[in-house]
């Protein structure tokens, strides 16, 4: 399972301390922390040409506010060529 190959020093220390049910509950939330659902974008070419507003994408999370430049596709690929670009994929 992931939970212990990923969290094993965690694991260990949660069988101390939780019941058998909250001990599955936190596995199973450990499990899905390192599984995504990921998409191939094929004509990622259009997302250079996105504009997304900040208040557009805020929803309340203040780390969140500061880090909405990063979420546009064109600043993270702002010192990249577009032909040494391979694959686009969406998680």
């Amino acid at each position: 399972m992931l939970n212990t190959r990923f969290f094993g020093f965690v694991d260990n220390v949660m069988k101390a301390f939780l019941t058998p049910v909250m001990l599955g509950k936190q596995r199973s939330q450990m499990n899905q922390s390192v599984c995504y659902d990921i998409n191939r974008i094929t004509e990622w070419q259009n997302l250079i040409d996105v504009e997304i507003d900040n208040e557009e994408i805020s929803n309340g999370i203040r780390e969140q506010e500061q880090d909405v430049r990063q979420i546009l596709f064109k600043s993270l690929i702002k010192n990249i060529s577009p032909e040494a670009i391979l694959e686009v994929w969406f998680v």
